[in-house]
């Protein structure tokens, strides 16, 4: 199967609750594929599945994907697609950030 590697970039800010995050998709053995997302925090694995199999058509079939947080190690692979990224930390360093900022 296609192996995937997701890792937080930056969040952007918005009304709350809502929180979006830019996320760094890296496939691990071809570099030429690999692209950003912008995507709710509170999205599920299942939804950046369903991205990667859209952005890459019919190369990618989804019972094939697997992501993993940060890095490509066992420890790190998300074996729960119903899981949102906020339940996986992706994303919580920046929303803390941008929540300890004064607005306009």
């Amino acid at each position: 199967g296609d192996s995937y590697v997701i890792n937080d970039a930056l969040t952007f800010p918005t009304a709350p609750p809502e929180q979006w995050v830019k996320l760094s998709v890296r496939l691990v053995t071809w570099g030429y594929l690999n692209f950003s997302l912008r995507v709710r925090r509170s999205a599920r694995v299942a939804d950046v599945v369903d991205a990667i199999v859209e952005r890459h058509g019919a190369s990618v079939r989804p019972g094939d994907v697997r992501l993993y947080k940060d890095d490509a190690s066992a420890r790190n692979l998300i074996k729960d697609s119903m899981l949102t990224l906020e339940e996986l930390d992706i994303g919580a360093a920046a929303a803390a950030q941008s929540k300890g900022r004064a607005g306009p």
